[in-house]
C-alpha cells in the first residue's frame, strides 16, 4: 500500500520522540521542527483510518499516544487549547474520532472541556471567537476574521454529531 509507505516515511522524518510531528521539510531538506497540533492531529486520522482498514491495533496505539502526546502539549491545566484556532479544531476532531473508536471518554471529555473553556471565556464582548484559543479577550477582537469563527463552528459541529448529548459543549 503506497499509502502505508507515506506514513512510514512520515514517522522517520517527522515523528519526534515526545509523540509530536513537526512541520515540515523545506526543499533543501532542513527540518522545520515546529510543532502546530494540526500535524498530529492529521497523523492521529491516518492512525484510525489505518487501524480500520487493516485491522491493526498498533496503529490504534500510536493514535492514543500522539493523542495524549497532543494533549499534554496544547491542552492548559485550565483547558484552554493553546494554538491557532485552524489548528485547534483539526485536533478536536482527531479526538472526537479517536473517542468514537477506542470509546474510550477521556478523549471527548478533553474537548467537551476545551470548547467549553473556549465558548464561555474565550469570545470577545461581540461574541466572536479568537485567533488562538488561549486568549482571553476584554475588548472587542479588531479583526475576528472568518476562518476562526468557522474553525470553532466545525469543532462544535464535529463534537456534537459524533454525539447527540453534548448539549454542555455547545453555545
Amino acid at each position: 500500500i503506497f499509502a502505508r509507505q507515506i506514513y512510514d516515511w512520515t514517522n522517520l522524518h517527522f515523528l519526534d520522540t515526545d509523540g509530536l510531528y513537526f512541520d515540515h521539510l523545506s526543499l533543501d531538506g532542513t527540518l522545520d521542527k515546529t510543532k502546530w497540533s494540526y500535524n498530529t492531529a492529521l497523523m492521529i486520522r491516518t492512525e484510525l483510518l489505518f487501524a480500520e482498514i487493516l485491522h491493526d491495533r498498533k496503529y490504534l496505539a500510536q493514535a492514543q499516544r500522539s493523542a495524549k502526546a497532543g494533549i499534554e502539549r496544547w491542552v492548559r491545566a485550565d483547558g484552554a487549547f493553546v494554538d491557532n484556532a485552524s489548528f485547534a479544531h483539526l485536533f478536536c476532531g482527531a479526538l472526537i474520532k479517536l473517542s468514537a473508536a477506542d470509546h474510550d471518554p477521556h478523549w471527548r471529555a478533553v474537548v467537551v472541556r476545551t470548547l467549553t473553556v473556549l465558548h464561555e471565556k474565550c469570545r470577545d464582548p461581540l461574541g466572536h471567537y479568537p485567533e488562538f484559543w488561549d486568549s482571553f479577550p476584554d475588548k472587542p477582537i479588531d479583526k475576528p476574521g472568518l476562518r476562526f469563527q468557522s474553525s470553532a463552528a466545525r469543532a462544535f459541529f464535529e463534537a456534537s454529531s459524533e454525539n447527540k448529548n453534548l448539549s454542555s459543549a455547545a453555545p
